[in-house]
């Protein structure tokens, strides 16, 4: 059997998730942009709308026509920027643009099409969409105004302890909408918060959220746990070999790890193709039949050694075939994270979109 490590999406749990959440906060938009955070975007979007879900979020074009044949009668929204060919191909799929600024509003004005649009707000993000000046936005949409339907902005610093700044662009959002409201004379949906802005800023709550780490059952400290929320993914791998490597020698490339007296090592499949990246290096970052062990120098492609002495020192074994364990429901992907030296978002989609998958399936 070819050993190869793997990603574990769990479809029961994240329906589960999708349930919890609708009862906080309503109908949502389930954010499956980027693959699904990893955890497969068409297999994530089909299940929830089999059970019931009928918003979606995601970044581009490409993303929206993929997951279309899974949502048919949904609402989906793409995030990103987008250009000529994609208003066609908006108008034709009943998608929802987002329109980010005065030059794109020119070229969608400059071609026949006209598809449902939300406006992007800047508030404080400054990675896209209008400044908050009504008369600005006015000028640079033109006849679009008649096909804006909604409008939202992001938050960049809702999980900081001081949520003051969130609260006053959440404010300067609201003063704009409110302007922008007046001259269509008509409310347009509107949508601000996502995971961490919907649990630290209940205000944000009053339109549709954008709900996307949560809905994979991840969350800063114990709140995921406090509300029920399941962890969607899991990472494992497995033992290929089991030697030990004598006082003095050297384990993997480079001389990041000498050994200081006869040592067990593992060698596990993966490595940084597979997002066990090389900042690993001599870090605890995985289980192996209940302890938590350490890289043993640094990860090579696709290959990586741990140390596993401390576990026959304990009277135990390692054996070839033995499960690797980096993040499941009891090892949290922010461990792993952290030993990456970053946040859960980019360990997900790192992981989901470079490994094979394995579904375990179930009904809302």
């Amino acid at each position: 059997m070819e050993i190869l490590p793997y990603a574990v999406t769990d479809i029961p749990a994240l329906l589960q998730n999708a349930r919890i959440l609708n009862g906080l906060a309503g109908e949502f938009y389930c954010v499956v942009k980027c693959n699904a955070y990893g955890h497969g975007g068409t297999e994530c979007v089909e299940a929830l709308y089999k059970a019931g879900m009928r918003r979606f979020a995601v970044s581009d074009m490409r993303e929206a026509v993929n997951i279309k044949p899974y949502a048919p009668r949904g609402e989906i929204i793409i995030l990103g920027a987008t250009d000529y060919e994609a208003f066609r191909l908006a108008e034709e799929n009943s998608l929802i643009l987002t329109l980010h600024s005065a030059e794109q509003s020119r070229r969608l004005l400059e071609s026949s099409c006209r598809p449902e649009l939300h406006l992007k707000l800047d508030t404080g993000m400054h990675r896209s969409g209008f400044e908050c000046d009504p008369k600005m936005i006015l000028d640079a949409i033109g006849e679009l105004r008649y096909h804006v339907s909604g409008v939202y902005t992001h938050f960049p610093r809702a999980d900081s302890p001081d949520i003051s700044e969130t609260e006053e662009q959440l404010r300067l959002f609201n003063t704009t909408a409110d302007a922008l409201e007046r001259v269509f004379g008509r409310r347009l949906t509107r949508h601000t918060a996502a995971s961490p802005a919907f649990f630290r800023l209940p205000a944000g709550r009053r339109g549709l959220c954008r709900i996307g780490l949560a809905l994979y059952g991840v969350l800063p400290g114990t709140l995921a746990a406090d509300i029920g929320l399941t962890p969607v993914m899991s990472f494992y791998s497995a033992v290929t070999s089991v030697h030990t490597v004598k006082k003095g020698e050297y384990i993997g490339y480079g001389t990041a790890f000498r050994c200081g007296s006869d040592r067990i090592i593992a060698t596990v499949a993966g490595g940084y193709a597979n997002g066990i990246l090389r900042c690993l290096k001599n870090t605890p970052c995985a289980v192996i039949n209940g302890y938590r062990v350490s890289m043993a120098g640094t990860p090579c492609m696709d290959r990586c050694m741990f140390d596993v002495t401390p576990i026959f020192e304990n009277g135990d074994k390692v054996r070839v075939f033995d499960r690797v364990v980096f993040f499941d429901s009891e090892q949290s992907v922010e461990s792993f994270a952290r030993a990456l030296s970053t946040i859960s978002y980019e360990a997900l989609t790192t992981v989901g979109n470079l490994n094979r998958r394995l579904l375990i399936q179930g009904t809302f």
